[in-house]
């Protein structure tokens, strides 16, 4: 796999950075690639060399988060040891800890849509893509599952976030976890 030259990681990160900084200093979705250009030290035309437009340093930034928690299951054995699902949730749930700080200045927002679009489309990619290393499936119905269970993390998570749903992590990790492993037949009673 070939490594990004360190400058482009530099000026990425910056233009990250810049963007998050805005973002918490306006308090509202209006930034504009001049103001993220000007904070990053860099020229417009450098801005445009790695985006198109504002919305894809939120894609970026979406693509980035659910490769770190690929890589952090890659890291820990989770595709060599079987599918241990509150691996999967604890990952998500550290690598959301570490971000707190931008995931949260994006959800205090109007682009929170935006910013959840972008965090489902690529979890749905992270799901679809541990599910094929696992399940040998039909591939209706392995979309039709990955998008049920997508569906369903993302509920979750949003309410986890906003803190609509009085839990700690390990019971909300716990719970899911038994859902995804034994589906709802488990939890109705006969």
């Amino acid at each position: 796999m070939k490594k990004t030259d360190r400058r482009i990681e530099k000026t990425i990160d910056a233009i990250e950075t810049a963007y998050f900084e805005l973002l918490s200093e306006k308090k509202n979705n209006k930034i504009t690639i001049t103001e993220i250009a000007k904070r990053a030290n860099i020229d417009r035309k450098t801005f445009y060399l790695h985006y198109t437009c504002v919305d894809d340093v939120i894609d970026r930034y979406s693509k980035t988060i659910a490769s770190k928690v690929m890589e952090t299951l890659e890291n820990n054995g989770f595709f060599d040891d079987g599918l241990d699902v509150s691996q999967f949730f604890m990952t998500i749930l550290a690598v959301r800890e570490k971000e707190m700080a931008k995931i949260d200045a994006l959800y205090d927002l109007d682009i929170t849509a935006l910013a959840w679009k972008y965090a489902e489309s690529n979890l749905k990619e992270m799901i679809s893509d541990i599910a094929h290393r696992f399940f040998e499936k039909p591939d209706l119905d392995l979309k039709l599952s990955v998008k049920f269970y997508t569906a369903g993390i993302m509920n979750v998570f949003a309410s986890y976030i906003r803190n609509e749903i009085d839990i700690d992590t390990p019971e909300l990790v716990r719970i899911l976890s038994d859902l995804t492993e034994n589906g709802i037949s488990s939890k109705v009673s006969t």
